[in-house]
């Protein structure tokens, strides 16, 4: 069936966004009763672990879930050999990650119990990291579903049997015997899900495939092992400098922050293989879809890291009480990087649908550089806050340079002109919202989006013309050419039948 190439990346995406806000959800309500049962310091503790495990479980995929995903894309006839080597690369990287993973938890002065949770955490690493070379598969294939259905599997199982554990007494060893058990199952969920709807797996490895793939993962890898030490190195930079309980703190704001981002991952995520194909055929539809997804990108997030910053001191005292007072501050400047994290990952795609891996790992190696110089010196003087903000500066560094290696001079110069007429709009809603900030919570953001649609309008953030494009996407009447919402229509070669 002949599909509009728009429709399924939109139609991708939204596969992972409702994934991934189930499982952010199913997560969220877990990490309210964890930090409330547990307590700032054993929360901490749990929040430390985790980020150590997904950390690592990073470092053990590192750069291959986007190669898998490109070079499938282009040739699904070779789905078997790159899943197959992947398969033992990840297998030898689980367990080196894991080594590493208990070297450095003993060479801080961490609690025993947070290094035997850590030493629990490191036998989930094998299943979740072959997970991931699954993931990538299903992505190229364009089913983005699939992925879905594993994730909230495993979150549904782990969620629920977590929150039965604290219930019952069992404390912190039992929640990562938990993430060991749920990482297994959606394993499995993703081989029977392959057999079934993608094609019947054959073991296809071969030795020289294997080292043609090391050559080519090297460049991602690096870029990808830098990008998750950035991602991570807050919380484990943190509990150096300021301990444990710090990290409570701290993670109970960076959680709320957390769940913004799984719009803009799942649409950069879904996006990636059609922008490798797009490039390729047509420079000019690569360019104006960019500046489009980047326009819409901020403004969706803008208007409501301006409302939610406004509401912070609310919002962390309904959901973690008085005992996390502290972390007000710093979700007031955590939320500031919702804006960079919607940019920061689509710009990064951009770099790699264009072969510019290079730039990438140039962008990530200076803004890391950055973040570790800049962080003992801020952390001294402002504590906590210090941290957040420390990540809030190096994240903007990090999207200077990738606006600067990813869009030409034409979107840029568009692209800042769109921002501008999306400020004053979203500076219209906050000043509504400061205006009507007495009212019950739940009443606010309905307020927020009543203004910011005629406010929207009024300031052309959108033209009429890009307004026409979307009512012919969503009604599914595609015309080829007709301006910068509309691509090539034709399937890709080899596409399944769904």
């Amino acid at each position: 069936m002949r599909h509009n190439t728009e429709f399924r990346v939109i139609r991708n995406a939204f596969a992972l966004f409702w994934g991934r806000a189930a499982v952010m959800a199913f997560s969220f309500f877990f990490i309210i009763y964890a930090a409330r049962l547990l307590k700032v310091d054993d929360f901490g503790k749990y929040a430390l672990v985790r980020g150590y495990f997904e950390l690592f479980l990073s470092l053990c995929s590192a750069g291959l879930s986007n190669i898998i995903t490109r070079e499938i894309a282009k040739q699904r006839s070779m789905a078997s050999q790159y899943l197959s080597s992947s398969v033992v690369l990840v297998i030898v990287l689980a367990l080196i990650a894991a080594c590493i993973m208990l070297g450095v938890v003993y060479i801080f002065p961490y609690a025993s119990v947070t290094r035997s949770a850590a030493l629990l955490a490191c036998i989930a690493l094998l299943p979740a990291a072959i997970s991931v070379v699954y993931q990538a598969g299903f992505l190229a294939f364009e089913r983005a579903e699939l992925i879905s259905y594993g994730v909230v599997v495993e979150n549904l199982l782990r969620t629920n049997l977590s929150i039965l554990a604290l219930y019952m007494g069992y404390g912190l060893h039992s929640l990562f015997v938990v993430l060991i058990l749920a990482r297994v199952v959606m394993l499995g969920v993703y081989a029977w899900l392959w057999n079934r709807r993608i094609a019947a797996f054959k073991w296809s490895f071969d030795w020289t495939f294997l080292k043609q793939l090391i050559r080519d993962w090297k460049v991602f890898t690096v870029e990808s092992w830098l990008s998750d030490a950035f991602a991570n190195f807050d919380i484990i930079a943190l509990s150096a400098f300021r301990g444990e309980y710090a990290v409570g703190l701290y993670s109970a704001a960076h959680r709320i922050v957390g769940l913004g981002s799984i719009v803009a991952t799942s649409y950069a995520s879904a996006s990636f293989p059609y922008m490798s194909q797009l490039f390729e055929r047509s420079k000019e539809k690569f360019r104006r879809i960019s500046e489009s997804s980047i326009k819409y990108m901020m403004a969706l997030v803008l208007p409501a890291v301006i409302v939610l910053s406004i509401l912070s001191d609310r919002i962390i005292l309904l959901l973690y009480g008085s005992e996390y007072e502290a972390s007000i501050g710093i979700f007031r400047v955590l939320i500031w990087i919702l804006l960079l994290k919607f940019l920061n990952p689509y710009l990064s795609f951009l770099l790699f649908a264009q072969g510019k891996q290079n730039k990438s790992l140039q962008v990530i190696s200076v803004s890391l550089t950055f973040y570790v110089l800049i962080t003992p010196l801020i952390v001294s003087r402002l504590g906590d806050v210090g941290m957040a903000w420390a990540l809030l500066l190096s994240t903007f560094v990090a999207f200077c340079l990738y606006i600067y290696f990813a869009v030409d001079h034409e979107v840029l110069k568009n692209t800042l002109a769109a921002f501008g007429r999306i400020a004053l709009a979203a500076v219209g809603v906050g000043a509504l919202v400061m205006a009507v900030k007495g009212l019950p919570l739940a009443v606010i953001p309905a307020v927020a989006m009543t203004a910011y649609i005629p406010l929207f309008l009024l300031f052309r953030v959108v033209s009429p013309d890009e307004l026409r494009q979307l009512r012919r996407l969503v009604s599914r009447q595609p015309q080829d050419g007709d301006g910068p919402l509309v691509a090539d229509a034709r399937p890709a070669s080899g596409e399944v039948e769904r």
